[in-house]
């Protein structure tokens, strides 16, 4: 069922590439509707398939897609992608989230070598654009500290996926403490900087803002839960919620790139405001709209009913994927003699030995001896 349903994915994203050149597609509504049906079908199958072979071929047509939205629709894409990718791949994280051990998952070399090497090509733009060319301006100093946070993030996953097994399952005890405090930094930064000078914009980033805030305490909660070896039932609960509070920012980061940054026009003065989705799916307000970009009150109306939904819609995604019965889509990182009779991670567990220390088992590492204390000598090995 799947592979028909990946194959009629991808054939129907071809149809979509092919279009545009047969049939101009010149209003807003067509070139948007073409770029989110062709976001939505082939994505997934990057995300989620486990065959290497699909992934890159559906990395090849969402290659193209860029291209034909950059040249031929005339799709904002230098504002578009850098918010849906990164939604894209928390929703990932949530799926991940379900079907792990409460630990910190890592990431394959491969990716956090072609993230990392991205971020940094986005950190020299950056400074060759702005900081070198116009001075210091703390708006832009806020951008590559965005940059530097989840290059942390990436470059710790990264190194537990090639580390040793011991060291790996250190640095992973760590993650439980630095994720949280990065997610709550970048929290921090979208609710200061000013990303977009309208108030709906603003009103975007505040909420992306507090989501981030809250993820870092759902990772930092769920921590401590299986700190404590929890029964089976609170532990999966604990990765429920771990699970939302990686979709649901995932989910708004999506929403914030098609209805606010895929035609990207106008955020910046009080003429052309017209934006993405948002304008058009309220024809009615673009008359009047020009006062969002003041009135913070008609901002906070929209962003409220758009994060209505999104909450709801999050819940939804975590529950179907329960109920569905995922294993996190590990199927293509972790071998399946790792998993239990359910297809999940099993949990870790404590032993107390003689001497007051403590023996966890790591579904994904090696055991490593741990002091209880984290100030003596053995906690990390002598």
């Amino acid at each position: 069922m799947l592979r028909y349903t990946t194959s009629l994915a991808l054939a129907c994203a071809t149809v979509l590439l092919v279009v545009p050149h047969a049939w101009p597609v010149t209003t807003d509504a067509a070139r948007a509707a073409v770029t989110v049906v062709q976001t939505a079908l082939v994505w997934p199958v990057v995300l989620y398939h486990s065959a290497l072979p699909v992934r890159l071929l559906a990395l090849v047509f969402a290659a193209l897609g860029c291209v034909q939205q950059a040249f031929v629709l005339g799709i904002n894409t230098g504002e578009f992608y850098p918010h849906l990718i990164p939604g894209l791949l928390l929703m990932r994280g949530g799926v991940l989230a379900l079907g792990s051990s409460g630990l910190p998952f890592p990431i394959a070399a491969s990716q956090g070598v072609c993230t990392l090497a991205v971020l940094l090509l986005l950190a020299v733009g950056q400074w060759y654009q702005t900081l070198l060319g116009r001075g210091l301006h703390v708006a832009h100093v806020a951008h590559e500290l965005m940059f530097i946070v989840v290059g942390c993030l990436v470059l710790t996953g990264t190194l537990q996926s090639v580390l040793p097994a011991p060291r790996a399952a250190r640095l992973q005890e760590a993650r439980r403490l630095l994720e949280p405090i990065c997610y709550a930094a970048l929290g921090v930064l979208f609710l200061s900087h000013i990303h977009d000078k309208s108030a709906v914009g603003t009103a975007w980033h505040v909420v992306l803002g507090w989501a981030l805030i809250g993820q870092a305490a759902a990772l930092l909660l769920a921590s401590f839960v299986h700190a404590h070896n929890p029964p089976q039932g609170v532990a999966s609960l604990a990765n429920a919620c771990v699970a939302y509070a990686w979709v649901m920012p995932g989910v708004w980061l999506i929403h914030m790139a098609s209805f606010h940054y895929l035609f990207a026009r106008g955020w910046h003065n009080d003429v052309d405001i017209k934006q993405g989705v948002h304008h058009l799916l309220w024809p009615g307000e673009l008359a009047t709209d020009a006062a969002t970009v003041k009135d913070d009150a008609k901002a906070r109306e929209y962003i409220g009913v758009y994060l209505t939904v999104d909450l709801l819609f999050s819940a939804a995604l975590v529950l179907a994927a329960i109920l569905g019965g995922s294993n996190g889509g590990r199927g293509d990182l972790i071998p399946s003699k790792e998993l239990d009779d359910d297809g999940d991670l099993p949990l870790p567990t404590r032993t107390h030995n003689a001497d007051n220390t403590v023996k966890m088992s790591n579904p994904l590492v090696a055991p490593v001896q741990e002091n209880v204390s984290p100030f003596t000598t053995n906690r990390f090995g002598s």
